[in-house]
């Protein structure tokens, strides 16, 4: 087996209980989409900076959480990262069914790599799985070993193929971190990943997942700072 060379931290409640309840209630109704919501880390430390940020994006009530837990992922981030962070992307994904096509790819500039073809990638991602608390079934995140002999990125990468396709040698190699409500998954950001196939046993409980990615640079097209 290659060596492992991923940078990876998993934490448990980053986001204490009640506000992680919280943002899943509001986040199962009202998605917040990738590329719109920005937060210089210069207003991490201020509720007041972060809700006039995030004006636009979300309430001031729910900017004080996004501010707070970005708070502790900055923390965690600056342990694992050695380069400085000026922004941060955040987004929530929300779903109920995964089938058994999965898309491997890397956070990146999305309107960047459509223009030019080239892939920027992040500092580091992390993903927040806020719920269901019960009913999930599997719908982790897969981690992508670059230096296994069986990763072919130029058939693999941003291709949508069916999970039980994907090389079992691939599979071995990488990480597989499980859901659970709670947890918190930072990598760094250009490890390719994906969501493994799952379902949720009631349509009314989706998975639901709060993203937060670093950047050095703003994203193409914004004007994050």
């Amino acid at each position: 087996m290659p060596q492992n060379k991923m940078q990876i931290g998993i934490y448990s409640n980053l986001l204490d209980v009640k506000l992680r309840t919280i943002a899943y209630g509001i986040f199962e109704e009202h998605q917040l989409q990738p590329s719109t919501a920005y937060l210089p880390v210069r207003d991490v430390a201020s509720d007041a900076a972060a809700a006039e940020a995030l004006n636009g994006c979300v309430d001031p009530a729910i900017a004080r959480l996004l501010r707070r837990y970005c708070s502790s992922v900055l923390t965690e981030a600056r342990q694992l990262f050695q380069e400085t962070v000026g922004s941060l992307e955040i987004w929530t994904t929300l779903t109920s069914r995964h089938d058994d096509k999965v898309l491997i790819h890397v956070d990146n500039d999305e309107k960047l790599r459509k223009e030019t073809g080239r892939t920027r990638c992040p500092i580091f991602g992390s993903v927040l799985y806020l719920g269901p608390s019960e009913g999930m079934n599997e719908g982790g995140t897969f981690f992508v070993l670059p230096e296994s002999p069986a990763w072919k990125p130029d058939a693999l990468l941003f291709k949508p193929a069916p999970w039980s396709a994907v090389d079992p040698a691939l599979k071995m190699d990488g990480l597989y971190v499980p859901f659970r409500v709670g947890r918190t998954v930072l990598f760094e950001g250009s490890i390719p990943h994906c969501i493994t196939p799952f379902s949720a046993l009631s349509s009314q409980s989706p998975r639901v997942t709060l993203l937060v990615n670093g950047w050095a640079d703003p994203i193409v097209g914004t004007d994050a700072v």
